[in-house]
């Protein structure tokens, strides 16, 4: 309850006090969503997530908006509500790598491991080419206790150009075979 009204209190703030606010009326989704984007990228997360419910109001049939949402949410923590504009991006368009790549680092962040290792794989069954789907899957599969698995993705990641999994490799005497 205390976080649904710190969002509209930090919601209501936005109308008030944002630079956008005075011109935002008559803006669409897009314009939103770009809008939202500047500002995760200047680090006003909570104002983000207002533009981004904003576009959603619009259009809400473009999954992009509610990844973005979901992204901003995941940085300031809130992995279920990060979780659930995920899946509904994945809802609206079931091939959204992205989404389910994030979707995992989400449940990852709740230690929902083997719900993250679900995501990771089907994000590698659509794009079988995302490195860091292989290393962020290796890494939870570790810590699963699944030491071959784990290493195997870890390494097939190093293979790839993931640079953080060179590095972990190299960090643990390991090399990319």
């Amino acid at each position: 309850m205390r976080g649904r009204v710190f969002f509209i209190i930090a919601t209501a703030a936005v109308f008030f006090v944002s630079p956008f606010a005075a011109n935002g009326e008559g803006l669409d989704s897009v314009k939103w969503l770009e809008k939202g984007q500047e500002l995760a990228r200047a680090g006003k997360i909570e104002e983000a997530v207002a533009a981004f419910d904003l576009a959603i109001e619009k259009d809400a049939r473009v999954p992009e908006l509610y990844y973005n949402r979901g992204l901003a949410y995941e940085g300031l923590e809130n992995h279920k509500m990060a979780i659930d504009d995920f899946s509904k991006a994945i809802e609206l368009n079931p091939n959204y790598v992205e989404a389910y790549f994030e979707r995992g680092n989400a449940y990852f962040g709740i230690t929902s491991l083997w719900q993250a290792v679900r995501d990771y794989t089907k994000a590698l069954d659509i794009d079988p080419g995302l490195a860091k789907a292989y290393y962020t899957r290796g890494y939870a599969y570790l810590l699963l206790k699944d030491k071959e698995d784990g290493m195997a993705d870890i390494k097939k990641a190093a293979k790839m150009g993931h640079e953080p999994a060179r590095i972990f490799l190299k960090a643990n005497g390991t090399e990319a075979k």
